[in-house]
């Protein structure tokens, strides 16, 4: 998602939705923390974050009882909440995470 947002392209909801479920499903058998763990180990800067606010919204939508469609709705909006940051130059996030 973010390396066609970069491009220009445009977005597709099912592969956000996609994307989604992965994490979703994930959380759902293994629980939070093995899941945070992963995506900590997996890459730095805008995509983990990303992931992690999709994981964190998703695993406390499940704890305080959101029926599947919502976690499914959050989950989805938080996975795009920053999807702007990919057509920022990549020198540009750089230093803001330098200073």
């Amino acid at each position: 998602m973010f390396l066609a947002a970069r491009n220009g392209k445009p977005l597709s909801i099912a592969d956000a939705e996609r994307a989604t479920s992965s994490i979703i499903n994930s959380i759902a058998k293994n629980k939070l923390s093995p899941w945070l763990d992963d995506v900590r180990r997996y890459h730095q800067g805008t995509f983990q974050h990303c992931l992690l606010v999709t994981g964190i919204a998703v695993g406390f939508a499940m704890d305080i009882g959101f029926d599947t469609a919502d976690v499914k709705r959050l989950g989805v909006a938080a996975t795009l909440h920053d999807i702007g940051k990919a057509r920022i130059p990549l020198s540009i996030l750089r230093q803001a995470r330098t200073s």
